[in-house]
């Protein structure tokens, strides 16, 4: 049935008039028609589109997806939501928003209705996507050796093909429900902030050492297996939303806060109120996270001995065994051993330094772990003078950081320790103990950009039972071709102590060979003695078989930027 009017047949025109005044009014009426379709989709194309593909063998992808698209037309967003097998009736070209949800199959197959669009995607062919923003949710069953690989694979590849994540990958078992939607939940963040960086000229917030970012707590883990004197742990940090970069490399600043016990016995025994007002703050308060409470200095001494008029202290002072006093002592050994009065608390604040921040080389690539910063820190730990003494920002982390609590930090440049720009460039590693760190940030890149450059690894601690850090990563690297070669040093599991330049002694030749093809030397650890022993070696590595000597080598090495070291 028509629903342009006709012209009644004894209207009085002719037939082709009628014809005529026919066509025209439904001409005017289409054009009517038009103008209002034309209206509602402008009407429409405010709001923000996310298109959602679903590859699901099961049903569970499909599930979610559904619920996700529902929840996102809830919050105001435009969310059509496809299956894998209609990808045809998608130009991923003209999207700008696009989360996928995908299960994995058989040997880290597609589903059923992923293969054709999974082939799509990955042919040499397919066009580029720089405008495309993406994230990925990948479901699994951990029970299999093959978890999320379909997950993995659609993230790399829309990758490789010029997208940008919008959140990191989830990971989902299958008790997948809560991970599903935490994921989810940093996918909507993402997207109200992009909305709101649009739709407003709201000034980004630029945090610095100065105004450090609030980072949450994600993962503490410890790396030492019972049994270890030592204790390392593995640290994870949420920095989303603060707009900070940083490369592999590069340091993590961490402002920490004093250990509570210690700030209420200096109070207790300098009697004071720990609710006194001083510089818009309680007196707790500011000892807890403003000042240096722990180290003792010469000035402190000086200054308290000046207090105290102490006949010992200035003893000291005179004497030539100022440094040995002050080595493992702590202010509050000083309170207590030559206790003062003070009238009011900001005078004894005026004696203290400010609380630094403690630098820790960070171990995560920024490529591979989105809006993530990733520390290994050894906690620290030891008595003197009786007394049990606690690392400040070790003990804070390890101990005193709730998951999902706010720790303080900021991005600082290591430009004297970066991968080479060639990642074809091969490269050796000399990280033992909490040394490692920046190279497993070195590998994951590498891993991530899928660098043709070899990669060896020297890394040494007391136990290999105990004390292998990120043991399984590092084999994974290796079995993968990643780590082309992984030197371990075990100094206490043999009658005679191994140490990481050891190791290098017995390869030197093959460490020359490496050199000479233009390899990148790196060390990482303890500057006092590691990396000068390292370093002592690597001079007589070429020495023994260069056509040079050492120094000259190193020398130019070190002019090439090929020798590069981040020791403390």
């Amino acid at each position: 049935m028509s629903l342009t009017p006709q012209i009644p047949e004894n209207a009085p025109f002719s037939e082709s008039q009628r014809l005529w005044l026919d066509g025209y009014i439904a001409g005017i009426i289409n054009q009517r028609a038009n103008t209002f379709d034309s209206n509602e989709l402008i009407k429409e194309s405010t709001k923000t589109k996310v298109l959602i593909m679903y590859a699901s063998q099961s049903g569970n992808s499909q599930e979610l997806a559904e619920q996700f698209g529902s929840q996102l037309e809830a919050s105001g967003f435009e969310a059509p939501v496809f299956s894998a097998d209609d990808y045809e009736d998608i130009n991923l070209n003209e999207q700008k928003l696009f989360l996928l949800i995908s299960s994995t199959w058989g040997d880290g197959d597609p589903p059923d209705n992923g293969i054709d669009f999974w082939n799509h995607l990955k042919n040499e062919d397919h066009p580029r996507l720089e405008n495309l923003k993406y994230s990925v949710l990948g479901l699994g069953d951990k029970n299999y050796l093959h978890f999320c690989a379909m997950g993995e694979k659609f993230d790399s590849r829309l990758n490789e093909l010029g997208a940008t994540r919008l959140t990191a990958r989830g990971e989902c078992d299958v008790d997948y429900e809560e991970t599903a939607e935490n994921w989810f939940n940093e996918v909507l963040k993402k997207l109200d902030a992009s909305i709101k960086n649009t739709s407003t000229k709201k000034e980004t917030i630029s945090y610095s050492k100065k105004k450090p970012f609030p980072a949450s707590l994600a993962v503490n883990k410890k790396l030492n297996k019972k049994g270890s004197l030592k204790n390392t742990h593995h640290f994870e940090l949420n920095i989303s939303g603060s707009n900070l970069s940083y490369e592999a490399g590069d340091v993590l600043g961490v402002f920490p806060v004093n250990d509570p016990e210690i700030v209420d016995e200096i109070i207790e025994k300098l009697e004071f109120d720990p609710e006194e007002e001083i510089f818009e703050t309680n007196i707790r308060s500011a000892l807890l996270e403003n000042y240096d409470i722990r180290t003792v200095t010469k000035d402190f001494i000086s200054n308290w001995a000046d207090k105290t008029n102490s006949k010992e202290l200035n003893q000291i002072i005179e004497s030539s065994s100022l440094d040995s006093y002050i080595m493992g002592r702590e202010i509050i050994d000083i309170i207590i051993d030559h206790p003062i009065k003070f009238t009011k608390p900001v005078e004894f604040i005026s004696l203290l330094r400010k609380l630094s921040p403690r630098l820790y080389s960070i171990s995560s690539s920024p490529k591979a772990c989105i809006d993530e910063v990733h520390l290994t820190v050894a906690k620290v730990n030891y008595n003197s003078h009786g007394r049990p003494r606690k690392g400040v920002c070790s003990n804070y982390l390890a101990d005193r950081l709730s998951k999902n609590e706010k720790v303080k930090v900021y991005f600082q440049s290591s430009k004297h320790f970066k991968l080479p720009k060639d990642s074809t460039t091969p490269i050796i590693m000399v990280g033992p103990g909490t040394g490692i760190a920046p190279f497993r940030a070195f590998l994951q890149e590498r891993h991530f950009e899928k660098s043709l450059g070899k990669n060896w690894l020297f890394f040494g601690n007391p136990h290999e039972e105990t004390d292998f850090l990120y043991e399984d990563e590092l084999l994974k690297f290796k079995e993968k071709g990643i780590l082309t070669n992984l030197s371990t040093a075990w100094s206490r599991d043999h009658s005679e102590k191994i140490y990481v330049q050891d190791l290098m002694a017995k390869q030197g030749e093959e460490i020359w060979k490496w050199l000479e093809g233009g390899a990148y030397f790196y060390v990482c650890g303890d500057a006092k003695y590691m990396a000068k022993d390292v370093d002592d070696t690597l001079h007589e590595i070429i020495n023994n078989f260069g056509s040079t000597t050492g120094e000259e080598y190193i020398k130019a090495m070190k002019k090439e930027r090929r020798y590069q070291r981040d020791v403390y």
